[in-house]
């Protein structure tokens, strides 16, 4: 995932980072009424086990325990 990247990149060059509305697509929600699209741009489908978002978040989450970062749901 190339935002990621982006994001491990700005915790070395940017004072602080703050990530909004990071809500990992999860594929059993894709039926309900409000649910988190894959792409917000577009009607994408994943690939089965393409990423894992769960895995992101906590990876995200980790980090903000020791960088300048806040993750906002």
């Amino acid at each position: 995932m190339s935002g990621f990247y982006i994001i491990l990149y700005s915790l070395f060059v940017c004072d602080s980072v703050e990530l909004y509305g990071f809500t990992p697509y999860r594929d059993q929600d894709k039926n309900a009424a409000l649910h988190t699209q894959y792409h917000y741009f577009d009607s994408a489908i994943p690939r089965a086990g393409s990423h894992s978002f769960a895995l992101t978040l906590y990876i995200y989450k980790a980090l903000s325990r020791k960088y300048n970062l806040t993750v906002y749901g």
